[in-house]
């Protein structure tokens, strides 16, 4: 099982490492979203092993599947040891869903990870930078509003559609001083459907 807290300490080793292996690789990534998107993702299915989640993956000691439903990435378990590929790649269980956004449209994921059961649900965009958010209010309160809006849909869909199992959400958010500059990390984390009505201040990531 991969709790929240596993989730994102790993998250954040493998971020420090890769920063410490090759800074300039890691900052000339950063520089356009569709660059960010093949570090973290890669650009088609073969790419994944050279990806930063690929890493992360070996790194909880897990099995994933890429582009599955529809979904960035899928820690599974399977049926049993000795099945075929084919049943392979329709896991028994989700343990942990990820979904990777770099744009600002982040309630598009948030319905597929609410539609779908997992332990774990994984949701990774980003604000606006600092220097983008100075002096313009509707970027300045975007990620408190778009917060809002995240635990408002998952309270909606757990009073509706509740999972007998409760999931936990992890919420892993960038923010640059700069827009071509390397993110600083923050999270918020809802444990048990237990959405508040104030999402609050993002927690640095090295807490």
């Amino acid at each position: 099982m991969v709790s929240a807290r596993r989730f994102r300490q790993a998250f954040i080793h493998q971020w420090n490492e890769d920063l410490e292996h090759d800074r300039q690789a890691l900052r000339d990534a950063y520089r356009k979203a569709p660059d960010r998107t093949a570090y973290m993702l890669g650009k088609k299915q073969e790419d994944f092993p050279e990806t930063f989640f690929d890493r992360l993956t070996k790194r909880l000691g897990q099995k994933a599947i890429r582009e599955r439903q529809n979904l960035d990435i899928v820690y599974y378990k399977t049926k049993a040891r000795n099945i075929s590929h084919e049943e392979r790649i329709r896991p028994a269980r989700m343990n942990v869903i990820i979904e990777h956004e770099t744009g600002k449209e982040v309630q598009e994921e948030m319905w597929k990870v609410l539609m779908w059961r997992a332990s774990l649900k994984v949701l990774v965009f980003y604000d606006w930078s600092d220097n983008e958010r100075k002096n313009n209010p509707e970027k300045e309160q975007w990620l408190r509003n778009k917060l809002d809006k995240l635990f408002e849909m998952g309270r909606q869909v757990d009073k509706l559609w509740p999972e007998a199992d409760k999931a936990a959400y992890l919420f892993l958010v960038g923010r640059s001083p700069k827009r071509s500059d390397l993110p600083v990390w923050g999270y918020r984390c809802v444990q048990d459907g237990c959405w508040p009505e104030q999402p609050g201040e993002l927690i640095p990531l090295n807490q």
